[in-house]
């Protein structure tokens, strides 16, 4: 509190006269009086002001002393949320709140919601706020994102995610931030609801554990589904599929969805489906027990990579076409899960398709068991390529049902570096195992640095309506069974094939030529042909009669140059053409090979001079009818660097005598009588002379001494 006191200032008074005599020299005197009475009169206005400035001065303290008690006893007296809701109250009546809270909402306000749940639910947010949420479908999921709201277009209702339709009718807008979502998923989460996310993510099973959903999924692009060690158990009551597409989709070509890596654990009793993918890894995943024949089907996709995975087999294991992994056609019948006139089924080829580095088990469980481990079970509807630029490198494979790798029109295929372990204690069918089978057609193809044992590698065409060409076999080992007679190589249709620098242990034939047959009638167009068969060693492990090489059908062209063959029995032969052979012989060359057993040849083969320069043995035995010391052959001595005579009794205790239509120096010998002899002998006995006299048609053997020529072989 201030005190003051007024105090009044009086007026001051002048003593002194008024009136004075005038008195000439005082003059100056008068005139100092005259200047006092105006001082005197200006102090007299100034203490009347003063005066007045002291009353002013009491009034305004009086005012500041109740200013003053007012201030503090303020707060005790006040209601303070009654003044702001009457302040409120005014500001809301008059519009300046709604000014305020709009501009702030629009120009600097980020409203925060714990999921896109919340979000949706609000009913205050106006056309320009920001919003973010901490979640998707929960708090902390790892999907934080920032929304823009905007009025909703006509008949919007949002997709949940991307737009959201909020309870006011407008809609929240993602914004694209371009960061990848990394989701680490709990127990309870729904994998679906992360999958379709349209965002750059990487979605993260709980570890080391089986997170089991209950119906088919969908992956969208940009996604990363790392199984983390666990296993992702599919338990549907149909067959559970893994898609990369969505069944309402319309792609064509390579325009679905991309980038997609599966990897790092296990899934049972699922299947990965892709059509018109683009850059898909599946690495480091095995498949166990899959119930819809196929563990992977690739259909009309764009660099698939299917690397360091392990298959179990597939169920059920009686259809003929169950591959692990499937390379399809891109029609209704290679993935029917669409209306069958979708414009998805474009017949797209796949292109770029590598299976590296993998292994294809044998199953343990005779209720699993796979068809083919790789490829197509059937060509495409319309006769169109189905694959591309296909790499099969360093897998390892184990017993399927049928065929390793089934080929159906597929074009540069590379098989490089795969070992093959059939197990023949676990045969599942009665058919042989097949490496390779080039079903339907193939153009430019290296088989090459593979280790097949038990197993076939046949290429054969049922219908020529595709082109099967530029085929090359390089430095692979083959031992074990091939299918009968048929051989390891069992080529039908095939064109422009180099098979070389190979080694083969067989029991059955080694290589084989042939055409397809209707009712065992070769079928024109048919001929395998452009053949080279060059520096390849084949060893016959058993009784084996139907020819490490051999030739059957019309084929044509062929080279059959530098092979070691070798025999461990008495019963296998070399080449042979087979009964069926309807061929041009001259068209087959045979040079330059070595043979340590005997050959079968059709005389016309053996007249055609189209075999020199080999060291082989050719049987010609079949036209003795009976021991003799005088024979005739139907073909002349000259087709063969010597002749072999085997003569004896019947105990087979026969002398070898070998006689040369040349001279050592290969000078061929010219005689009256076209004779050459041979002198044989026992010890230091002699005991016979062989001699041949032969023409142009035929050759004709003698042998002087006092036992019969029992067999006949000829050196080509």
């Amino acid at each position: 509190m201030v005190n003051f006191k007024k105090t009044r200032i009086p007026l001051f008074r002048r003593f002194v006269l008024q009136n004075f005599p005038f008195i000439e020299q005082d003059f100056d005197a008068l005139t100092d009086y005259e200047l006092i009475c105006k001082v005197v009169e200006y102090l007299n206005q100034v203490i009347v002001s003063t005066n007045a400035s002291s009353e002013q001065v009491e009034i305004l303290t009086d005012a500041f002393n109740e200013l003053q008690s007012y201030v503090d006893n303020y707060f005790d007296n006040l209601d303070v949320q009654e003044e702001i809701n009457n302040k409120l109250d005014q500001m809301a009546e008059d519009g300046t709140l709604e000014a305020i809270i709009y501009n702030y909402l629009t120009t600097q306000g980020v409203l925060a919601y714990d999921t896109v749940a919340e979000l949706a639910s609000d009913t205050h947010l106006v056309v320009g706020s920001h919003v973010k949420t901490y979640g998707y479908k929960r708090k902390g999921d790892g999907v934080y994102n920032l929304y823009t709201v905007r009025e909703a277009e006509t008949e919007e209702t949002g997709d949940g995610y991307n737009t959201v339709l909020l309870a006011s009718g407008l809609v929240a807008e993602k914004l694209q931030s371009g960061k990848e979502i990394v989701v680490e998923l709990l127990s309870t989460d729904n994998l679906q609801d992360y999958l379709s996310l349209t965002d750059k993510k990487t979605v993260i099973l709980p570890a080391n554990t089986t997170y089991t959903v209950t119906s088919r999924l969908f992956i969208n692009s940009d996604t990363t589904l790392d199984l983390n060690n666990s296993t992702l158990y599919c338990n549907y009551d149909n067959e559970t599929l893994v898609f990369l597409y969505g069944l309402t989709d319309t792609f064509t070509e390579y325009n679905g969805y991309k980038n997609i890596t599966i990897r790092n654990g296990k899934i049972e009793k699922a299947c990965i489906c892709m059509m018109h993918n683009k850059n898909v890894t599946i690495e480091n995943v095995e498949f166990i027990r899959t119930n819809s024949r196929h563990s992977m089907q690739i259909a009309g996709s764009y660099n698939v990579t299917i690397t360091k995975c392990v298959f179990n087999g597939t169920t059920p294991v009686n259809e003929t076409g169950s591959e692990c992994v499937n390379i399809d056609p891109c029609n209704y019948g290679g993935q029917p899960y669409m209306e069958e006139t979708s414009v998805m089924y474009d017949h797209t080829p796949n292109m770029f398709i590598t299976v590296s580095d993998n292994e294809f088990r044998t199953p343990v469980d005779n209720g699993m068991r796979y068809t083919n481990a790789i490829g197509s079970h059937g060509a495409d509807d319309n006769h169109q390529t189905i694959a591309k630029n296909v790499l099969i490198e360093n897998n390892k494979l184990g017993s399927p049902y049928s065929h390793t790798i089934n080929i159906c029109g597929y074009i540069n295929v590379t098989i490089n570096n795969n070992e093959v372990l059939y197990d023949t204690n676990n045969i599942f069918s009665g058919d042989v195992i097949r490496f390779v089978y080039l079903r339907d057609g193939f153009v430019t193809m290296n088989i090459t640095n593979n280790n097949i044992v038990n197993a076939q590698l046949l290429l054969s065409t049922q219908e020529n309506t595709y082109d099967k060409k530029n085929l090359t076999i390089t430095n692979n080992t083959f031992k074990g069974t091939g299918d009968g007679d048929r051989g390891v190589i069992w080529m039908r249709n095939t064109v422009n094939v180099n098979i070389s620098d190979n080694f083969i242990k067989t029991d059955v034939a080694g290589i084989f030529m042939d055409c397809n047959r209707s009712n065992g009638t070769p079928i024109e167009g048919t001929e395998t042909h452009d053949v080279i068969i060059h520096n390849n060693t084949i060893e016959s492990t058993t009784n084996n009669g139907s020819g490490l090489i051999k030739v059957r059908g019309n084929s044509y062209n062929v080279d059959i140059t530098d092979n070691i063959l070798y025999k461990f029995d008495n019963n296998s032969f070399g080449f042979t053409y087979g009964g069926t052979f309807s061929g041009d012989p001259s068209k087959i060359r045979v040079v330059g090979n070595s043979c340590n057993f005997e050959t079968h040849f059709t005389r016309d083969a053996l007249v055609s001079k189209s075999m020199y320069n080999n060291n082989c043995l050719v049987d010609l035995s079949g036209q003795i009818s009976e021991p003799s010391t005088t024979i005739t052959l139907n073909l002349p001595a000259t087709n063969f660097k010597s002749l072999i005579v085997m003569v004896g009794g019947a105990s087979e205790n026969y002398q070898r005598l070998e006689i040369w239509p040349y001279h050592p120096n290969g000078d061929y010998i010219e005689t009256t009588d076209r004779v050459w002899k041979q002198v044989v002998t026992n010890a230091s006995d002699q005991v016979g002379v062989a001699t041949i006299s032969t023409s142009d048609s035929a050759t004709k053997l003698t042998y002087s001494g006092n036992t019969n020529i029992r067999k006949v072989y000829g050196v080509i």
